[in-house]
């Protein structure tokens, strides 16, 4: 699977991380832990295409040096739940960054998006947009919550996702072919409850301890 907008990051450390994350019986304390330091590593990959610009003369200890910052206006978009869990460290590599929140879930029976909170101002006055969906199964959650940005006016958009499905992200890829999307692995299937195989489950419910079966 190679498309041009389509970058799957191969890293050991980020493998390792995901490897462990999948594991049922590791605690949420420890699953919050790693999902934290897994963002860090792909949004770090995500936003090495931001440029820079200078903001004056400062001084070291030693000498002075021209600063400089990030350029762009960069929205952040966490798809609620299992989004929340990548906001820190996003801001921890963009403070000055603004987050907005979409929330959506799939309906049991079809599988298909609901949207049930929306907090976009009314125009985007942003440069790029990431949109961060720790898990792409179907992609419809992820389809709708893009078209959102879209016509929310949206000119560039990143999704940032831990895991993907071949079908889903190959989908996505194709009917966006203006996003950039950026996964940290590949699973080959879904099934029939719309979860990645051999996946992570419920990211949300493993996130919160909110699985009550």
């Amino acid at each position: 699977m190679k498309m041009n907008n389509l970058q799957v990051i191969n890293h050991p450390v980020l493998a390792a991380k995901l490897n462990r994350l999948r594991d049922k019986n590791i605690p949420p304390y420890e699953f919050r832990e790693l999902s934290r330091q897994i963002s860090t590593i792909l949004l770090t990959y995500a936003t090495s295409e931001l440029s820079l610009k200078p903001t004056g003369t400062l001084a070291s200890p030693i000498s002075t040096y021209e600063g400089f910052n990030i350029s762009e206006r960069v929205a952040i978009i966490p798809i609620l739940r299992s989004g929340s869990v990548m906001i820190d460290p996003a801001l921890d590599l963009l403070p000055e960054s603004t987050v907005f929140h979409l929330g959506l879930f799939r309906e049991q029976k079809s599988l298909n998006p609901v949207e049930y909170f929306n907090k976009l101002p009314q125009k985007c006055e942003y440069d790029i947009c990431y949109l961060l969906d720790p898990m792409i199964a179907t992609g419809e959650t992820c389809n709708a919550a893009i078209s959102t940005l879209k016509d929310w006016g949206a000119k560039k958009i990143k999704v940032v996702s831990f895991c993907s499905s071949n079908s889903g992200i190959s989908r996505l890829a194709n009917i966006h072919s203006d996003v950039s999307f950026i996964t940290g692995v590949v699973d080959p299937e879904i099934n029939e409850h719309g979860y990645l195989v051999p996946g992570y489950g419920d990211i949300g419910d493993r996130l919160f301890s909110s699985n009550n079966e």
